[in-house]
């Protein structure tokens, strides 16, 4: 009985933590397409609200490198490390770069998170003339 209530807790927990994720305002959008060593590959495929995000800075695949101090976080919020990033190629991603162009902040999107942002650039898009 204590098993089941200690697995309900941790279980609701865990909902809370994911339903607490807030992204950071100024990261970029795009497709994890390819990890090797310390080097992504990002990708705009599929997705014409993208360039709007990145401000053109996606026009095509691009190869970035990761800073030393890359933070990795899951759907679940949770940080892994570089090295788990080919699980989630195809995977849209928020990134965050430092002043030399390096990602130094990776999030996998959920589906809802990703909804999200497509929401906010269709609203962006419509204000525009």
């Amino acid at each position: 009985m204590k098993k089941v209530l200690l697995l309900t807790v941790l279980l609701g927990m865990m909902q809370v933590a994911m339903a607490a994720r807030a992204l950071p305002t100024n990261m970029d959008i795009a497709v994890l397409k390819n990890y090797q060593q310390r080097q992504i590959e990002l990708s705009p495929d599929g997705f014409s609200w993208l360039k709007f995000f990145t401000l053109g800075w996606l026009d095509k695949s691009r190869i970035f490198d990761m800073s030393a101090a890359v933070k990795v976080k899951d759907e679940s919020n949770r940080f892994i490390t570089y090295n788990k990033l080919s699980r989630h190629l195809g995977k849209v991603v928020a990134v965050k770069r430092d002043p030399y162009n390096n990602i130094n902040e990776i999030w996998i999107l959920t589906d809802r998170e990703r909804e999200q942002f497509r929401q906010i650039a269709k609203q962006r898009e419509a204000k525009q003339p």
